[in-house]
């Protein structure tokens, strides 16, 4: 076996496996997503139809940097946009597409992944931006999603998927990994936010709902711990002059209580009566 075939057995190892973790994953679902890796003056792609957690060694097919078959059946019809980026940067060595869920999203809102989320993201994806729509398998897509690469390691397509590149393949599922983390991160983040935002409309039902002992023996409860300070707080007219017993940063209803000003706002937000 000569050099030139240690070096194709190589790319088409590096390709399958590539395809069965990205379906593994659930980046890629059905036949859809095709993946591609570069291999002299010709290029290794994925067929049209695989299932990529299905793939062979007879699921890749070899085209010339044209777009000619020298090896194999159909190429995948997205062979237009993986050859423009091989031929407009030679450095690039593989490409993949997939459709992560979050990304997907993004692309069918015309709206670009906001890696500053998170700083990997940030560092090893750069911006991320939605290149306009085109038909899936035309060279119009290809024309059109081509000016996003310079400068960039990840592309979305509107109303499509997502493309990312690298000069090794596993620089490109690198960077499709990351391409899906910061929706993903982002949409957990408003979830949580809207669960701590119904809490505290609860909190402030049932501090609203008790009397004022009860109020003020929750906060007592809620005061305890080694660090406890003692604040006096003179309550308004008709009310009783009392103390109450309050750790520092204690949260109530989303306010942090790190002083006195703090504490009289949960006062009076509260309308609470110190005895």
């Amino acid at each position: 076996m000569d050099k030139s075939e240690r070096s194709e057995n190589l790319v088409k190892s590096e390709l399958l496996r590539a395809c069965k973790l990205l379906y593994r994953q659930k980046l890629v679902y059905a036949t859809a997503g095709n993946v591609s890796h570069r291999c002299g003056d010709s290029i290794f792609i994925t067929a049209t139809g695989t299932s990529l957690g299905y793939v062979t060694p007879d699921s890749l097919v070899r085209l010339d940097m044209d777009g000619n078959v020298l090896e194999g059946g159909r190429p995948s019809s997205e062979y237009r946009m993986h050859l423009a980026i091989y031929n407009k940067f030679p450095k690039i060595k593989a490409v993949v597409h997939t459709h992560p869920t979050a990304a997907t999203t993004l692309a069918c809102l015309q709206t670009p992944i906001k890696t500053t989320l998170l700083a990997e993201a940030e560092l090893f994806l750069g911006e991320v931006a939605c290149a306009p729509y085109a038909d899936p398998g035309t060279a119009e897509l290809a024309e059109k999603m081509i000016y996003y690469v310079h400068g960039s390691n990840a592309c979305l397509l509107e109303s499509h998927g997502l493309v990312t590149w690298g000069a090794t393949m596993k620089e490109a599922l690198y960077r499709t990994e990351l391409g899906r983390l910061p929706e993903r991160a982002h949409g957990e983040r408003e979830r949580l936010r809207a669960d701590s935002h119904a809490q505290n409309r609860q909190h402030r039902e049932e501090y609203l709902s008790g009397d004022h002992a009860h109020r003020v023996r929750y906060l007592a409860f809620r005061s305890g711990g080694d660090h406890r300070r003692r604040v006096g707080l003179r309550a308004g007219a008709g009310t009783a002059q009392g103390v109450v017993l309050l750790p520092e940063g204690l949260k109530v209803r989303g306010l942090v209580v790190e002083d006195l000003h703090d504490l009289l706002a949960v006062h009076h937000l509260l309308n609470i009566a110190v005895q």
